[in-house]
């Protein structure tokens, strides 16, 4: 391989979907790493005839029976419910905060171009041609062909979400899952002709826990690429030709639904659920929400009485199930169904009297308690998939110190904790960051001149660290005995405007010195999240 000594770039990107988080997340990225690069990207936007589609249903239909006619029925089972909330629910722009528009700074940059084919095989090599590309990159693109790949000066690369060459083909994360693995992988090599062939650049290691998921695993495989690509070009500019693929070789391809629902059913067997009694629920939730949550939310919208619910979490992964821990998969679907579905604020539009209450839809705000690393490593990002603007709030002691929090100790349990550069990263990307006090104290029960001392240094160290006023706490426990008007008294003198709570329900009339927040954790359903959303009680 040739090293190039030129600093301009020239970057092909072949992707048959521009409009996904994970394929416009990591371009942007490349764009900021490589700023005097030029990107050109070529989209595969083939046309598929209707006889086509049919055939490929009918197909899938012989080979999954009747799990197929399961699957299509929640397909339009979801569509049906999403046009029923789009056509009772109003188009208000919901608050974004700081967050970085993804979509919009690669759509609107000049140096990166769009470009759209109807077969990026047959008609992609002449336009790819005049481009003249350094190199080609490849994002959730089909297969492709020789012609494509023999036009990059120094070659191509793609990013493979699974360790090489044992896990070739796809999804990600499955087949590892299904097969009882420890780690999944994600790996970038230089393409050839072979299906996820070709030597490799870099690939790094996730863990699977004993309640990982594969759209879990996926939506963090995702991000670790998005970091993992401008390392992997600068290596490939600088003459690395990685390493030969060795070992067990298998190629995979998309298990039936028989294969998905043997492995969501050894799942539930982990999480010891009654799958009658759960059913039952489901099916009382759903009869119940639609025809009165949503008329119920309508009617306060339209007599401006609508509510805000303030969700309140902790934990996102896949090692600890518990009262303070949501999953990975789980936080993501919940934080779609909000985007789409419902009108998403800040702590800093409640601050600032930016609610509206004649929205026809509940509004919604996100916040996380005391400071866990896994905030980090997978609630951010999500947050960012879904434009989501979230409120952390830290202990700072726990974040200076790696400290463990006094109430996992009780358990003998022990969590990482973020650091200031993760805090600093989250702030810079939109996110908002508060107060937890420094030590994770009561209020209630500590003395008041210690109580405000850890009401005051925790705001002059945020402040500090993150260069910025932080003027909102969340008292740490947060129960109705755990914080008294004294205690409000010395938050109201550190300087705090916002003061959030932890023991339940919606607020009506705001309080912005006690803003009531619901907490979530693993044992909420979808539609038991709903509910806790719309206040049906």
């Amino acid at each position: 391989m040739v090293t190039m000594e030129k600093q301009y770039l020239k970057l092909a990107v072949y992707t048959g979907d521009i409009y996904s988080h994970s394929t416009v997340k990591p371009i942007y990225h490349i764009a900021k790493h490589f700023p005097d690069s030029k990107i050109k990207v070529f989209v595969n936007v083939p046309h598929v005839p209707f006889r086509k589609v049919i055939k490929a249903q009918i197909k899938n239909l012989k080979l999954n029976g009747f799990f197929r006619v399961l699957e299509i029925s929640g397909i339009l089972w979801e569509r049906g419910t999403n046009k029923l909330v789009e056509l009772f629910t109003s188009n208000r722009k919901q608050s974004n905060g700081r967050l970085i528009d993804y979509f919009q700074e690669v759509f609107e940059s000049p140096n990166i171009e769009i470009e759209f084919i109807r077969n990026i095989n047959e008609l992609g090599p002449s336009l790819i041609s005049e481009f003249s590309p350094d190199i080609g990159l490849s994002i959730a693109a089909p297969i492709l062909t020789e012609s494509v790949l023999s036009i990059a000066t120094l070659g191509n690369l793609n990013v493979h979400k699974g360790m090489l060459p044992k896990y070739r083909g796809m999804p990600p994360a499955f087949w590892e899952i299904y097969h009882g693995e420890k780690v999944v992988g994600c790996t970038i090599h230089e393409m050839t002709a072979e299906l996820d062939g070709g030597n490799i650049l870099l690939e790094e290691e996730i863990p699977t826990h004993k309640w990982s998921t594969p759209k879990g695993l996926q939506v963090q495989l995702d991000e670790m690429a998005t970091k993992m690509y401008p390392e992997a070009i600068s290596m490939y500019l600088a003459g690395h030709k990685g390493k030969e693929q060795f070992g067990e070789k298998n190629t995979f391809t998309k298990p039936s639904l028989k294969a998905y629902r043997q492995l969501i059913n050894k799942q539930s067997a982990n999480l010891n659920i009654h799958k009658l009694k759960y059913i039952i629920k489901q099916l009382v939730l759903i009869s119940i929400l639609i025809p009165y949550g949503k008329l119920i939310a309508l009617y306060r919208g339209l007599t401006g009485k609508q509510i805000t619910t303030v969700l309140l979490y902790h934990r996102v992964n896949d090692f600890q199930r518990d009262n303070l821990t949501v999953g990975v998969e789980q936080f993501n679907c919940q934080m779609e169904y909000i985007s789409k579905s419902l009108n998403v604020i800040g702590i800093e539009d409640l601050q600032a009297n930016k609610v509206d209450r004649f929205s026809l839809k509940p509004n919604v705000a996100i916040t996380f308690d005391d400071g866990y690393l896994d905030n980090f490593l997978n609630a951010f990002p999500i947050c960012q998939k879904n434009k989501v603007c979230a409120s952390f709030y830290v202990s700072t002691e726990m974040v200076d110190k790696g400290k463990p929090f006094p109430h996992d100790q009780k358990h003998n349990l022990i969590f990482a904790n973020m650091t200031w550069d993760n805090l600093k990263e989250m702030k810079l990307a939109g996110m908002h960051i508060g107060s937890h006090t420094m030590n994770h104290v009561r209020s209630s029960t500590t003395q008041p001149c210690e109580l405000k001392r850890e009401f005051s240094y925790s705001k002059m160290v945020l402040e500090q660290q993150l260069n910025e006023p932080v003027d909102s706490l969340a008292y740490p426990f947060g129960g109705k005995s755990d914080f008294n008007k004294e205690c409000l008294e010395l938050a109201k003198e550190a300087g705090y405007k916002t003061v959030l709570s932890a023991y339940g329900g919606v607020n009506r009339q705001l309080d912005l010195f006690n803003i009531k927040r619901k907490g979530i954790d693993w044992t909420f359903s979808h539609w038991a999240f709903v509910s806790q959303i719309y206040d049906w009680k």
